[in-house]
């Protein structure tokens, strides 16, 4: 488990950023968990997301 910085890009210049763990690497998609219970957004990406810019991960000290 992994902690990362998630950085979504929401379009037209509206970004939302939040503190995940990385919890499952899989072929196609990741998944991370949000460490703030009452997000709502989405936890699973494709790769394909972070190469066409919409997902930014960095890693985060704990």
């Amino acid at each position: 488990m992994q902690p990362v910085r998630v950085r979504l890009n929401m379009g037209r210049n509206k970004y939302v950023t939040f503190s995940a763990t990385l919890s499952g690497i899989y072929p196609s998609i990741f998944t991370v968990e949000p460490r703030d219970k009452n997000f709502l957004g989405k936890t699973s990406y494709s790769y394909s997301e972070i190469l066409c810019g919409k997902v930014f991960l960095s890693p985060e000290a704990m």
